[in-house]
Formats: C-alpha cells, structure tokens, sequence
C-alpha cells in the first residue's frame, strides 16, 4: 500500500483521546488514525461509477435544483406498488420480482441523491433540523 501524508486539524478533546489509546495501544498515533480511516473507508458500500459521476455533479448545482433533488420521492403510486410486493415476498412470479427490485433500485438511488443534496445544503448554510423542510 502506497501511502501519501496528509495533516488533519482536530478539536484538542479528540486528539487527545487519540493519543490516550495510541499510548494503551502502545503504537503511534498516526498508526492509529490510518487503520481507523482504512478500517471505516473499507466497510463503506462503493456505489456504481454512473450514480457516482452524477453525485460528483451536485456541488455545480443551483439551491432551487437541490432542493428539488432534496424532496423527491416515489409516486404514490410506486409506494403502494412496492408496498404490495414487499409484504409478498415469497410468492411473487419472476416478474413481479424484478419489478420489485427496479423499484428499490429507484427508491435507493432517490435517497442517495437526496442526501447528498441535504448535505450540500446544510454547508451552504440552510438550516435543515426540522425533518419537515425535506
């Protein structure tokens, strides 16, 4: 593994516990934070490349287009349809399943963009506390 240095500004309580469990540990505290951020960065899903370049996009975007973004969500119509065909799984013909499974994979990539709006969002300073503004 080839590795590049990288420095990091931490609030003063947290460097501090880190050099705590670096002394217990009896290793560096550089060691410490590298397997901590590999150890983390490796149990993160990857997502497929297409949804990956459109995320990468959403910083270029207008507030109102992510807002937009922030509040999507299935029909009604796709909700009551994936609904029905979660509570019978288990007895759905080959076509039925497939459909179920378009419609999590809509439902999915929906929220990892709405997040990923909310985000961009929030740095950019609204306040998004209240669950309702989404």
């Amino acid at each position: 593994m080839t590795l590049t240095p990288i420095t990091v500004e931490l609030p003063v309580a947290i460097a501090e516990r880190l050099r705590e469990e670096a002394g217990r540990q009896k290793r560096p505290v550089r060691d410490l934070v590298r397997d901590l951020i590999v150890e983390h960065w490796n149990g993160l899903p990857t997502l497929p490349p297409d949804v990956e370049a459109e995320l990468d996009a959403f910083p270029n975007l207008s507030d109102e287009l992510l807002w937009l973004i922030a509040r999507t969500a299935l029909t009604d119509g796709e909700r009551e349809e994936l609904a029905a065909l979660n509570e019978a799984t288990g007895q759905l013909t080959d076509e039925q399943e497939q459909r179920r499974e378009t419609l999590l994979d809509t439902y999915d990539r929906i929220m990892v963009r709405r997040a990923q709006a909310a985000v961009i969002l929030q740095s950019r300073g609204y306040n998004l506390s209240n669950p309702s503004t989404l």
